[in-house]
C-alpha cells in the first residue's frame, strides 16, 4: 500500500515537473522572442497592405498634400480615374480607406477607370461625412441618416471640381426602447448606398 502511495505521489510529482517547465518555456519564449514575433507580424501586416495598394500608390500618396487643394467649378474631363473610398472624414489617407470594390462591366465605363493613380487625371474620392438629423424619438434620441460626398478631383491641378453629397438608403425605426437610466443620444441609420454611387459615377464619366 505504501509503495502504491509513493508511486502516485511520485507521478503528482512528475506531471507538476511537467507544467513548471512548460510554464518556464513559455515566459523565457516570451520574454526573449516576443520582440521578434511582433517585429514579423508588423512586416508581413506592411507587406499584405503593400500588396493590396500597390507601392506607386502610397508612394504617390505620401507627396500629395490634400490641404492644398483648391475648389473650382470648372469641369475637368476624366481620362482616366482613380477611386477610393473611406468612411470616415478624412481624404487622401490610403491607411484608412479602401478601394473601391466595383467592377464595371460596361467597356466604355472600364476604360476609364485605373487601379494606378500615377495614370490618372482624376482622383475620386468617396468618404461618409456628418450625418443628417431627420427626428427625435420620445426620449430625446436624434435619428440620424448617414451621408456621403463624392468628390471629384482634378489631380495635376490640385483642385475639388465637383461635390455630391448622397443620402443612405432606407428609413429610421418608428421608436426604440432603452433602458430608463439611458441618456438620450444619436441614433445612426440608413444603407450605404452603393448602387447610387455606381449610378452617379457613370453619369459623370458620361460627360
Amino acid at each position: 500500500m505504501n509503495d502504491y502511495k509513493i508511486g502516485k505521489a511520485g507521478c503528482g510529482f512528475i506531471v507538476l515537473a511537467i507544467f513548471a517547465i512548460m510554464f518556464i518555456y513559455e515566459g523565457i519564449d516570451s520574454y526573449f522572442f516576443k520582440d521578434e514575433r511582433d517585429l514579423k507580424e508588423k512586416k508581413s501586416t506592411e507587406e499584405i497592405f503593400k500588396n493590396y495598394w500597390n507601392e506607386s500608390n502610397l508612394d504617390f500618396f505620401k507627396n500629395y498634400n490634400c490641404k492644398d487643394l483648391t475648389f473650382s467649378q470648372k469641369n475637368t474631363e476624366i481620362k482616366k480615374a482613380f477611386i477610393i473610398e473611406s468612411h470616415h472624414q478624412t481624404i487622401c489617407n490610403p491607411h484608412k480607406a479602401f478601394k473601391f470594390q466595383y467592377i464595371f462591366p460596361e467597356k466604355k465605363y472600364s476604360s476609364k477607370i485605373t487601379d494606378s493613380i500615377i495614370k490618372a487625371n482624376v482622383l475620386i474620392w468617396i468618404n461618409v461625412i456628418e450625418s443628417k438629423e431627420e427626428g427625435q424619438y420620445t426620449d430625446g434620441s436624434i435619428a440620424k441618416r448617414g451621408q456621403l460626398e463624392l468628390k471629384f478631383i482634378d489631380i495635376s491641378a490640385k483642385k475639388i471640381y465637383k461635390k455630391l453629397i448622397i443620402e443612405f438608403t432606407g428609413e429610421a425605426e418608428p421608436e426604440i426602447k432603452r433602458s430608463r437610466y439611458s441618456k438620450p443620444g444619436d441614433v445612426p441609420f440608413g444603407e450605404f448606398p452603393r448602387e447610387e454611387i455606381i449610378k452617379t459615377i457613370k453619369k459623370t464619366l458620361d460627360e
